[in-house]
């Protein structure tokens, strides 16, 4: 079980996932092997982001925007979505041939540090899934404080 179905609250549901691509190691792979004789150092580079990009998890509920990065240390977001400040995509060059992308979030209130999630396979469509259901969010917020004052009205 993943760490996103394990903290799921009451009426929530998870919209998206992102999915992470292994093709972000293809460089640091080739380097690995072709520098090998460097003391170890670009493989053991490799060998590290192989791990880190195994352990991202990046989510999407109907209520929150929940990720992960981390083995040992982790680093873990978990954000209603009104407090999504920004979500941006930064391709590098394979990435755009690849079609994967690194999604760096922003949130109110972490005092300006951002979120990277690397590798990031569709991250246009993550980000336009994440801004739809932004949308839908403050609706959904909207509706139920509307219901909140049509009670207190008609117990009046």
């Amino acid at each position: 079980m993943s760490y996103v179905d394990d903290i799921l609250m009451k009426d929530e549901q998870v919209v998206a996932k992102a999915k992470v691509t292994k093709l972000v190691l293809i460089g640091a792979w080739i380097k690995g092997i072709l520098l090998f004789w460097l003391l170890f150092i670009p493989t053991i580079r490799a060998i590290k982001l192989t791990i880190i990009i195994s352990k991202i998890e990046l989510a999407l509920t109907n209520q929150r925007l929940v990720g992960r990065v981390g083995v040992v240390g982790r680093q873990i977001m978990d954000s209603k979505l009104d407090k999504v400040q920004t979500v941006q995509i930064r391709e590098t060059f394979w990435g755009r041939i690849f079609g994967y992308a690194n999604i760096a979030v922003s949130t109110a209130g972490t005092g300006g540090s951002e979120y990277i999630y690397l590798g990031i396979a569709r991250a246009t469509e993550f980000k336009q899934k994440i801004m739809s259901q932004i949308d839908e969010y403050d609706e959904y917020k909207v509706r139920k404080q509307a219901e909140a004052l049509a009670g207190a009205i008609n117990k009046q």
